[in-house]
């Protein structure tokens, strides 16, 4: 399994968002296998998504799954902090319908004003690593 570099790290020292993976972008897009088709086709049933609606990747990385919602017709803000991982993910998704590119942090995205124009009967699925919220704006 790869790992972030941490040379030059003390113990207890926090990397920055925007650098933590930098010189690690080609690693992802060679070895970091890609999401089961399986589980998104769950994620789209049990979050309610369907061919049109918007979502957001927020720590989207090199793109593997923005891809997999794009090509299962959502729009999709694709958002990373790290030059090197975002540059990766637009050479993986470019030209494809509802690629939204977006170089932020999560603190810098404003995602909860996106949510609120995009939630649908008045809830927003959120996925977290491997858990599902599901609630309320």
């Amino acid at each position: 399994m790869l790992a972030a570099p941490t040379v030059g790290l003390e113990k207890g020292d926090i990397m920055d968002s925007k650098e933590r993976f930098s010189g690690c972008a080609d690693n992802y897009v060679k070895y970091r296998p890609s999401y089961p088709p399986e589980a998104i086709d769950c994620l789209m049933e049990v979050c309610g998504l369907a061919f049109g609606m918007s979502s957001a990747d927020v720590g989207a990385g090199t793109g593997k799954l923005t891809r997999l919602l794009l090509e299962r017709g959502l729009a999709v803000y694709a958002v990373e902090p790290n030059d090197a991982m975002r540059t990766a993910m637009e050479q993986s998704c470019a030209g494809m319908p509802g690629f939204l590119p977006v170089k932020a942090s999560a603190e810098e995205t404003g995602l909860r004003g996106l949510f609120e124009k995009y939630q649908r009967d008045g809830q927003v699925a959120f996925v977290y690593r491997t858990e599902v919220i599901v609630g309320t704006v």
